[in-house]
């Protein structure tokens, strides 16, 4: 007996303009898509995760939700490349911000007073991923305050070093399954 010979999964990459026209649009698209097989997987790239949840619920209130998922084209980039071969842990967001905890007390100086507060922490986690996306590099900081920050950013980078950035999209979320990770001998270190 033969095996029975499935197609070849085909992609479309079609952009829109957001809007109502374009939720009307996806939910034809995944109809046409789904007329021979209601449960057949369907992935939406989508420019962000809002975008992607916000089409979804739009799906689910034409009842054409079954087997669709929204994903970023860097979480596809990712799937293809693969980041796990690196044997890297991503950076989540419980990581990220005992990073900024470690590196505070690490520091001390200007931040020793209000090392414990939670909005210090914010703040400069806001500061260091501005600073790690715009890549700049502060030398003589103006003021002691600056100087602290400067040095809390450092120590921060030393304690997220080799640990995989993650995205937002990848992030824990509910009724999504568990990933098996090896730990990255970092991230005890920055245990609060």
């Amino acid at each position: 007996m033969q095996p029975e010979e499935r197609p070849c999964p085909t992609s479309t990459l079609q952009r829109v303009r957001p809007g109502r026209s374009t939720h009307e649009w996806v939910g034809r698209t995944v109809a046409e898509l789904k007329v021979d097989d209601p449960f057949a997987p369907v992935t939406l790239l989508a420019p962000n995760y809002y975008a992607g949840r916000q089409t979804r619920w739009s799906l689910a209130r034409a009842g054409g939700y079954v087997n669709v998922r929204s994903m970023l084209i860097g979480d596809l980039a990712e799937q293809i490349v693969g980041h796990e071969a690196s044997g890297v842990e991503p950076l989540t967001p419980v990581l990220e911000e005992s990073a900024v905890r470690a590196a505070v007390r690490q520091v001390g100086g200007s931040f020793a007073q209000v090392a414990h507060h939670r909005a210090l922490h914010q703040s400069l986690l806001q500061l260091f991923r501005e600073l790690r996306r715009s890549e700049l590099s502060i030398e003589h900081p103006p003021s002691e305050m600056a100087r602290a920050a400067v040095l809390a950013f450092r120590a921060y980078e030393r304690l997220i070093a080799g640990i995989w950035i993650a995205r937002a999209s990848e992030r824990k979320q509910p009724g999504a399954c568990s990933k098996q990770v090896t730990r990255h001998p970092r991230s005890r270190s920055l245990a609060a």
